[in-house]
């Protein structure tokens, strides 16, 4: 009988019935099954990843305008007459106090006394101090912006690193299911065959 069974398993491509057990079939549900969840996870990643590089594309300016300024914010803070002398707005806005409060003294008649050389001196410190304090403030409002913009892209970076790696995890496992799927698919077909075979010889004896 043995033999007979062997022969029908056998002879399944001439149109007898291929696989009786289910084991094949068994083996193929279980494979099919951890390819989905595999492809899923695949699938995962790449979004994962494509929205890591979107979201390091819309902060990349910002980025660049943090580390940009840093250079700027030292020299401003180091050496700020520098920078404010070279501020076209500075020396427009310097040229008219000066201007007006030269107007002012000629219409005193005091244009030629000292008080009108310390006073223009203190205009031009006061102006000079004030674009320096603004330079300093825009300067630093652009490396925060920057700072936080890296801190945004180093927090992504490394949620998605985290999600890949559970991704990837979740495939290995899924992979190895399909594959002890399998094994035990084929095992309980055996065992089932071991009981009819079993049984069978039970009723002959």
């Amino acid at each position: 009988m043995a033999k007979a069974a062997s022969k029908v398993i056998e002879v399944g491509s001439l149109g007898i019935i291929k696989d009786p057990l289910g084991i094949e079939a068994g083996e193929q549900a279980a494979q099919q099954a951890a390819n989905i969840q595999a492809q899923a996870g695949t699938e995962a990643i790449a979004f994962q990843e494509r929205a890591l590089e979107t979201t390091r594309g819309d902060l990349q300016t910002f980025r660049e305008a943090g580390t940009e300024s840093i250079p700027l914010l030292q020299q401003a803070i180091n050496d700020p007459s520098e920078r404010v002398l070279n501020n076209p707005f500075y020396t427009a806005l310097a040229e008219q106090q000066e201007q007006r409060l030269l107007n002012s003294a000629a219409a005193r008649g005091k244009v030629g006394s000292g008080g009108t050389d310390d006073a223009l001196t203190r205009n031009m410190l006061l102006l000079g101090n004030q674009f320096a304090q603004q330079d300093i403030g825009n300067l630093q409002s652009l490396s925060t912006i920057g700072a936080n913009a890296a801190a945004r892209t180093g927090t992504a970076t490394q949620n998605t690193a985290t999600s890949v790696s559970d991704l990837m995890t979740q495939i290995a496992n899924a992979e190895s299911a399909g594959v002890v799927g399998s094994a035990n698919a084929g095992a309980a077909a055996t065992r089932d065959l071991l009981q009819v075979a079993g049984m069978t010889a039970g009723a002959i004896l």
